[in-house]
């Protein structure tokens, strides 16, 4: 739960009202009035849960469209993924690509989208990127100073991949490769 705090405020606030309306002298009608606002209260609060969840299923959907159906993060996908040799004329894809998940380092750190559900959908995407040594040399280590949210996530990933008991990915190949990883992620 995401807010305990409020939910234990709820309960509290709704037992002094029982209590409340029970000690007055019509205490069956206002005992059933009472129940009743309490049952409609959870139902409501189900509810607005139930369509968070939904939003953000349709968040991470729109956010797998706006990656796939970009022509330009796709052929540079396709070429990471045959392991083909990048050259200058992929630099605009590759810098698409990094930004994309500059905007995923964003909306988690914002909480805007969990890295839980982010996870299975793009992590082999985003380390495919990152671990791939002309990425690496043709814009992070290069230009590292312009992708701090990169370093960043790649970072929270590994963190959140370990605690998670992910063994396909004990250290970072980013921070491995760049002397400073640890002074980008601050």
């Amino acid at each position: 739960m995401k807010h305990p705090i409020l939910f234990v405020l709820f309960i509290t606030l709704t037992v002094v009202a029982l209590t409340y309306y029970i000690l007055k002298e019509n205490i069956a009608g206002d005992f059933l009035v009472s129940i009743t606002a309490v049952v409609g209260a959870l139902a409501i609060w189900f509810e607005l849960r139930r369509s968070k969840e939904l939003a953000q299923g349709e968040f991470v959907v729109n956010l797998n469209n706006s990656f796939s159906k970009n022509d330009d993060i796709k052929a540079l996908y396709r070429k990471l993924i045959d392991r083909e040799p990048l050259t200058e004329e992929d630099r605009a894809g590759v810098v698409e690509y990094l930004t994309f998940f500059e905007t995923v380092y964003i909306l988690i750190s914002r909480e805007v989208v969990a890295i839980d559900i982010i996870n299975d959908l793009f992590a082999f995407r985003f380390f495919t990127a990152v671990n791939n040594q002309d990425v690496r040399d043709m814009e992070l280590v290069t230009d590292r100073i312009y992708y701090r949210n990169v370093y960043r996530l790649d970072s929270l990933w590994h963190k959140y991949r370990h605690s998670k008991g992910y063994t396909d990915d004990p250290v970072s190949d980013l921070e491995k490769a760049v002397p400073d990883y640890r002074k980008m992620i601050e």
